[in-house]
Formats: C-alpha cells, sequence, structure tokens
C-alpha cells in the first residue's frame, strides 16, 4: 500500500467530529458530544413551551446556565427567565435542557496542515534555510499519531504502549536514519482561521528550544503533517521530518 493510500484509509477510519469515540480503558464507555444547558419552560395550564436559547435582542450568543443562575454566553449579561405564561399568565416551572452543540473547528484538516508546512518553511526561509518538501509518507505517519493520541486522550511522543517516534516510522516503512517529530495540542474557537490556527501552532513550536530546532534544522529536507480535529473543540497536530 502506498503512502498516499495509507493517508487516506487512515481518514476513512476516523470517526467525524459528530461522532464518539471510545475511551481509554476498554469498558465500552464513550465520550459524550459535548452539551450547553439552554431556558425550557411549559405551561401546566395551557400547553404552551417554550425554549430560550439565544440572547436575541442584545449580541445574539447563546444563553448558557452557570452556577449563579442564566447568563449570555457572549457578553456575560444576566438573564432573568419570565416566570409567567405569555399565553395564559399561569406560573411556569424553568428547567435545564441540556442540547448538544458541536465545537469542533470548521476547517478541513488538509487546509490547516498546508498553512502549517506553508508557516514551517517561511520560519526557515526567515533563518536563511532551504525548505522542506511535503512528504505524504511523513504526512501519514503524523496522522496516525495525532489520530491514536485523540483516541486514547495522552499527549507524548511515547504512546502508551510504549511506541516511539522511530518505531512509527518503523511501522509505516520509513528510513530512521534522521528523523524528527513535533505535536501541538489547541483548542481554538471553532471559527478561528486557519491561517491563525496554524500560525499559532507554530509560533509556539518556535518557542519551544526542541521544536525550534527540529523546525530550522538544516539536515531536514521533508515533511509531513498529520492534523486531527475532536468534537470537544480539540486540534492534536503531529509534524515529522526527516
Amino acid at each position: 500500500m502506498s503512502p498516499n493510500d495509507w493517508a487516506e484509509k487512515i481518514r476513512e477510519d476516523m470517526p467525524g467530529p459528530q461522532e464518539t469515540i471510545q475511551k481509554p480503558g476498554g469498558d465500552g464507555e464513550q465520550e459524550n458530544q459535548p452539551t450547553i444547558a439552554v431556558l425550557f419552560s411549559e405551561c401546566d395550564k395551557c400547553g404552551m413551551s417554550d425554549v430560550l436559547s439565544y440572547h436575541h435582542e442584545q449580541c445574539g450568543s447563546p444563553i448558557v446556565h452557570l452556577e449563579n443562575g442564566w447568563r449570555c454566553g457572549g457578553c456575560g449579561a444576566r438573564i432573568s427567565p419570565h416566570d409567567t405564561c405569555a399565553n395564559c399568565g399561569a406560573s411556569l416551572d424553568i428547567d435545564n435542557l441540556e442540547v448538544p452543540i458541536d465545537v469542533s473547528h470548521s476547517a478541513d484538516p488538509n487546509e490547516i496542515e498546508a498553512a502549517i508546512h506553508e508557516k514551517t518553511n517561511q520560519q526557515r526561509s526567515n533563518h536563511g534555510i532551504g525548505t522542506l518538501q511535503y512528504s505524504p509518507h511523513l504526512s501519514t505517519i503524523a496522522l496516525q499519531h495525532s489520530r491514536d493520541m485523540a483516541h486514547q486522550q495522552y499527549f507524548d511522543h511515547t504512546s502508551p504502549n510504549g511506541a516511539t517516534t522511530k518505531d512509527r516510522y518503523r511501522q509505516f516503512g520509513h528510513d530512521i536514519r534522521k528523523c524528527g517529530e513535533n505535536i501541538a495540542l489547541t483548542y481554538p474557537t471553532p471559527m478561528t482561521p486557519v491561517d491563525e490556527v496554524a500560525g499559532s501552532v507554530v509560533d509556539d513550536w518556535m518557542e519551544s528550544p526542541g521544536h525550534r530546532e527540529n523546525i530550522l534544522r538544516e539536515q531536514f529536507d521533508r515533511e509531513g503533517i498529520g492534523v486531527y480535529l475532536t468534537q470537544d473543540g480539540a486540534i492534536y497536530t503531529t509534524q515529522n521530518f526527516y
């Protein structure tokens, strides 16, 4: 199987952000989709029901229930729900209605990978170092590690079973005479532009001595990037070099 075929198969096997993924331990427990508490009321007298989920007259942000009451999730304004039915005037009981929400990033992972590759090469050019070619083979290795970190809920160069960066290179039939790996775990807002997502990742790497060394190492001439998005808004990124 070619590197491109491997990468395509890995992406096909990935659960989408809306789906659940297995938690570690193998006991069948699954990660639930995030929910938000919204105002729900139903009149016992006339049967009229109402759901209030957005701060319509002000900023349009979702209304959320915190420990000290209802507030706008955008501007922070305190929300006082009506305690009488608008239809018949009877008293109302207000309940918290848990509604599923999708906080995963809206971008295509491929777009984030391409932007990180571009910004990595910008850093190398700024320091007078030759740019890196993009390697589908290395991208496959990187993508598998990002996916594994998300599924097993860890963040490390060494997997829970003890597999190292070199082990992953060997697994996918790649030469290990020179190899390097950067990883990142970020939580941007769902609508953060791809350029900002990628820029934040690369900027953080450049501020970390080990990651910076990998990006600016002259011996490296190619790289691959694997980005995996989760339904809780996390973005796992792995960058592999050769």
